[in-house]
Parts: structure tokens; sequence; C-alpha cells
């Protein structure tokens, strides 16, 4: 069953392309060499911004978590507090919020929700040191939610990160790196293709004068095209491993 459940995200995931054009003052370059350290890092970041955030609308700043808080319980406390200035926002909307800051809040509250979902896909019994509570008995067969116990320590991360590479499929592995990749950065060109079909394209206002405005757009059809060509390759990788898979 779980096999037939990470086939079919896998289907669908190639059911929609996105691309999308980001210009950025830094970037990294670095693939995710850890997982335990890259949730880590998604979480206090978002802490992070929320800290700036707050004050603007007249919130205090929020309990702050620590690493002996279970991931899933920080991104919940994260979401809520999120929740919170939206809330504050509807209720005194002269307040106002700078667009970025706008865009951070959305980005908070839509990641914790996509990494909740990622921890709830979870698989496997518990990992002594990475998660909390009593460890599964062998023949139980009652509900066993991992996202509720996992917890991550910077000190343990080298562990922690075996363990998640073992059970996390390629799927929310790529959540987990969009989210990383994108955080908070301006998103100034989407194109989303779906296979029945149906192209969107959004664009930035500043894209649509200028010369450097048809620059990126000329870069962003050639991100467009040269990921087309990659996705038809990978369609058929993915078809013939299934057929291989389920004979």
């Amino acid at each position: 069953m779980a096999r037939d459940a990470a086939a079919r995200r896998i289907a669908q995931d190639l059911f929609v392309l996105e691309v999308n054009l980001i210009v950025s003052e830094s970037i990294s370059a670095r693939p995710i060499t850890n997982l335990a350290h890259c949730l880590l890092d998604l979480a206090e970041r978002y802490e992070r911004r929320l800290e700036l955030i707050e004050p603007k609308v007249g919130l205090p700043v929020g309990a702050p978590t620590t690493e002996d808080t279970p991931l899933y319980a920080r991104l919940e406390a994260l979401r809520a507090r999120a929740r919170d200035v939206h809330k504050r926002l509807r209720d005194a909307p002269e307040r106002g919020l700078p667009p970025a800051d706008r865009t951070a809040l959305e980005r908070i509250r839509s990641g914790c929700d996509e990494l909740k979902g990622v921890l709830e896909r979870l698989q496997g019994p518990p990992e002594p040191g990475l998660f909390g509570g009593p460890p599964a008995l062998p023949d139980s067969t009652g509900p066993w939610a991992p996202h509720t116990e996992l917890q991550l320590r910077r000190t343990a991360a080298q562990d922690a990160d075996t363990v998640l590479r073992s059970r996390m499929g390629p799927t929310d592995s790529g959540v987990v790196r969009k989210l990383r990749d994108l955080m908070f950065e301006e998103v100034l060109a989407q194109t989303r293709i779906h296979l029945a079909g149906d192209v969107h394209t959004r664009v930035s206002p500043e894209m649509l004068n200028g010369e450097r405005g048809a620059q990126l757009m000329a870069l962003h059809d050639q991100s467009v095209k040269q990921t087309l060509n990659f996705w038809g390759q990978m369609v058929g990788v993915v078809r013939s491993l299934f057929e291989v898979l389920f004979k």
C-alpha cells in the first residue's frame, strides 16, 4: 500500500510542471546535504521573520520554541502565529504590511502546512534519539503518528539525516528543497503547465517594461523550453519504471 501511494504521488507530480524565475542577490548553489539541518533551518528562519513582522501589526513577539520541542509542534506554533498576524491585518487593515512581508507571511503559512504534511507521511518504527516516547511494540497494530514525536537536534543531525532519507520519498524531499530554495525570495515570473494542456503564466509588472524586463522574460522562456524537454524525458523514465514495478 505504501508503495502504491508513493507511486501515485510521483505520477501526480508529473501532471503539473512549474517554472519559477527568481532574481536573488545571493545564491548558495548547494544541494541539501542534511535534511535534519534543512528542516531546522526552515523553522528557525520562519521564526526570525515572524519576530520582525509581529511588531509591525501591533502584536507581541511570539514565544520562541527550541530544538527540544517536537518539530511538528514547532510548525503548528509558527502557523498559529502567522494566522494571528493575518487576522490582525484583516481586523485593522490600516496597519498594513510591505509587500515583501505579506509574501513572507503567506510563505510561512503555506510552508508550515506543507512541512506538516511531509512529516505526517513518514513511515517506520520509532528511532531512539529521534522520536520521543516509548518505542512501538513489534506486535502493535494501532496507528503510530511519528509527526507528533519527531525531535531534531543539531548535535544528532547526521543520524537524523540517515533516518529521514530512508523514510522520506522523493516527492517530499522535493517539497523540502523547494521551500528551502524559495524561502522569501520574490518570484518575478511563474509558468505552470498541466498535462491536460492548460498553461498559466504570471509575471511581475516590472517584467512588462524596459530592456531588463525583456531580458528576464527571454531567460524565463528559455528555462521553460529546457524544462519541458527534461519533463518529457522524465515522464518516459517513470513510465518504464512503473512497468517494471507493477507488471
